[in-house]
């Protein structure tokens, strides 16, 4: 989660240094529009779009709404610059809010207690080898998860070492 703060942050940066690039110039009907650099602001919605696909998902209010702000006809790239801003801004909020974990996880973390609770009973009556496969489905399901949502490439077969390895690598979390 980190790694996607810190990409919100660099982000907001750009954002910052695109807004301060703004400028008057005359549109196709010879009015003033606001603008902003066109090649650094298509650089920005390309990213920002990524960030968002990747912290709240395709199917996710902050995607759809960034798809339908898109298709606005503005004067000027500004109005698109503003309304990509708007919806960064409220995907930044909602994440660092901790306000976009999903129903699955919510399940699956009820699903985690519940095998947990399980493998504790199955150890305090001695069943050391059934508590320590249930403990490691809960372990390995998790560590699957979180290389699923960092987008770290694994194989079905991927070994938990490796992929512990890979989340290490990828500075979700220390070794």
């Amino acid at each position: 989660m980190n790694k996607y703060r810190k990409r919100f942050e660099e982000l907001e940066e750009q954002i910052i240094k695109l807004e301060n690039s703004k400028y008057t110039s005359k549109d196709q009907y010879n009015s003033n529009s606001l603008y902003v650099d066109n090649q650094l602001f298509n650089e920005l919605k390309i990213k920002v779009k990524n960030l968002i696909v990747n912290v709240c998902g395709k199917e996710s209010e902050h995607y759809k709404g960034l798809i339908e702000l898109e298709r606005i006809n503005y004067a000027g790239n500004y109005g698109h610059f503003s309304s990509l801003k708007s919806v960064f801004n409220a995907a930044k909020e909602d994440f660092l809010g901790g306000y976009l974990v999903s129903i699955k996880n919510i399940v699956q973390a009820e699903l985690f207690d519940n095998e947990l609770e399980q493998a504790k009973e199955l150890l305090d009556k001695g069943f050391f080898i059934a508590a320590a496969v249930i403990a490691g489905v809960v372990l390995e399901t998790r560590v699957r998860e979180l290389c699923k949502e960092n987008n770290i490439p694994i194989s079905e077969r991927e070994k938990l070492n490796k992929m512990n390895e890979n989340l290490a690598k990828a500075g979700i979390y220390n070794t």
